[in-house]
Protein backbone atom coordinates (compact mmCIF):
# COMPACT_ATOMS: atom_id res chain seq x y z
CA UNK A 1 0.00 0.00 0.00
CA UNK A 2 1.39 3.51 -1.15
CA UNK A 3 2.49 5.82 1.89
CA UNK A 4 -0.35 8.30 2.00
CA UNK A 5 1.16 12.06 2.39
CA UNK A 6 0.37 14.55 4.35
CA UNK A 7 -1.83 17.24 3.13
CA UNK A 8 -1.78 20.87 4.58
CA UNK A 9 -3.97 23.37 3.05
CA UNK A 10 -4.48 26.76 3.73
CA UNK A 11 -7.73 29.83 3.22
CA UNK A 12 -8.41 33.14 4.61
CA UNK A 13 -11.09 34.54 5.75
CA UNK A 14 -12.28 38.15 7.26
CA UNK A 15 -13.92 36.85 10.45
CA UNK A 16 -12.20 34.57 13.18
CA UNK A 17 -15.73 33.18 13.54
CA UNK A 18 -15.68 32.53 10.05
CA UNK A 19 -12.72 30.21 10.24
CA UNK A 20 -13.86 28.20 13.17
CA UNK A 21 -16.83 27.58 11.55
CA UNK A 22 -14.90 26.55 8.70
CA UNK A 23 -12.75 23.84 11.08
CA UNK A 24 -15.54 22.71 12.93
CA UNK A 25 -17.23 21.35 9.82
CA UNK A 26 -14.03 19.80 8.51
CA UNK A 27 -13.44 18.31 11.70
CA UNK A 28 -17.21 16.90 12.47
CA UNK A 29 -16.99 15.71 8.79
CA UNK A 30 -13.68 13.98 10.05
CA UNK A 31 -12.14 15.50 6.34
CA UNK A 32 -9.09 17.34 8.69
CA UNK A 33 -7.16 16.34 11.97
CA UNK A 34 -6.33 19.33 13.32
CA UNK A 35 -6.13 23.30 11.82
CA UNK A 36 -4.47 26.55 13.28
CA UNK A 37 -5.98 29.87 12.94
CA UNK A 38 -3.38 32.94 12.56
CA UNK A 39 -4.61 36.69 12.13
CA UNK A 40 -5.06 38.67 12.06
CA UNK A 41 -2.74 39.26 9.31
CA UNK A 42 -2.97 42.05 6.77
CA UNK A 43 -4.02 41.07 2.79
CA UNK A 44 -3.15 42.85 0.35
CA UNK A 45 -4.56 41.87 -3.63
CA UNK A 46 -5.89 43.04 -6.83
CA UNK A 47 -9.88 42.34 -6.77
CA UNK A 48 -12.27 43.59 -9.90
CA UNK A 49 -8.91 45.76 -11.28
CA UNK A 50 -7.90 47.80 -8.15
CA UNK A 51 -6.13 46.97 -5.17
CA UNK A 52 -7.54 45.99 -2.27
CA UNK A 53 -6.29 45.51 1.54
CA UNK A 54 -8.40 43.60 4.39
CA UNK A 55 -7.22 42.43 8.24
CA UNK A 56 -7.90 38.12 7.36
CA UNK A 57 -7.08 35.28 9.28
CA UNK A 58 -5.09 32.36 8.10
CA UNK A 59 -7.11 28.84 8.44
CA UNK A 60 -4.00 26.05 8.14
CA UNK A 61 -6.39 22.59 7.76
CA UNK A 62 -4.28 19.28 7.85
CA UNK A 63 -5.31 16.17 5.79
CA UNK A 64 -4.04 13.87 4.05
CA UNK A 65 -3.53 13.57 0.42
CA UNK A 66 -6.70 10.70 -0.58
CA UNK A 67 -8.43 13.92 0.82
CA UNK A 68 -7.81 17.16 -0.39
CA UNK A 69 -10.42 17.47 -3.02
CA UNK A 70 -13.19 16.81 -0.16
CA UNK A 71 -11.63 19.26 1.86
CA UNK A 72 -11.34 22.12 -0.93
CA UNK A 73 -15.06 21.13 -2.04
CA UNK A 74 -16.08 21.73 1.84
CA UNK A 75 -13.97 25.02 2.13
CA UNK A 76 -15.51 26.14 -1.23
CA UNK A 77 -19.14 25.35 -0.54
CA UNK A 78 -19.07 27.08 2.98
CA UNK A 79 -16.94 29.79 2.14
CA UNK A 80 -18.35 33.95 2.70
CA UNK A 81 -15.91 34.75 -0.01
CA UNK A 82 -17.03 34.64 -3.74
CA UNK A 83 -13.65 33.41 -5.00
CA UNK A 84 -11.44 31.82 -1.52
CA UNK A 85 -7.99 31.21 -1.74
CA UNK A 86 -7.50 27.68 -1.09
CA UNK A 87 -3.60 26.57 -1.54
CA UNK A 88 -1.67 23.94 0.17
CA UNK A 89 1.63 21.33 -0.15
CA UNK A 90 2.08 17.99 0.12
CA UNK A 91 4.65 17.08 2.45
CA UNK A 92 6.70 13.53 1.70
CA UNK A 93 8.28 14.05 5.05
CA UNK A 94 6.75 13.55 8.53
CA UNK A 95 6.99 11.86 11.29
CA UNK A 96 5.73 8.11 11.38
CA UNK A 97 3.62 9.06 14.71
CA UNK A 98 2.03 12.23 13.44
CA UNK A 99 1.45 10.52 10.18
CA UNK A 100 -0.54 7.43 12.31
CA UNK A 101 -2.32 9.62 14.06
CA UNK A 102 -3.80 11.82 11.51
CA UNK A 103 -4.54 8.92 9.16
CA UNK A 104 -6.66 7.70 12.53
CA UNK A 105 -8.33 11.15 12.33
CA UNK A 106 -9.86 11.02 9.45
CA UNK A 107 -12.53 9.04 7.39
CA UNK A 108 -11.61 7.81 3.86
Amino acid sequence: MPMKNIVVLHTTVSKIEDARKLTKILLDDKLIGCAQIEGPIDSMYRWNNAIESAKEYRLSVKTISDLSAKVMNTIKINHPYELPEIVGSSYEICSEEYRNWLIDEVKE
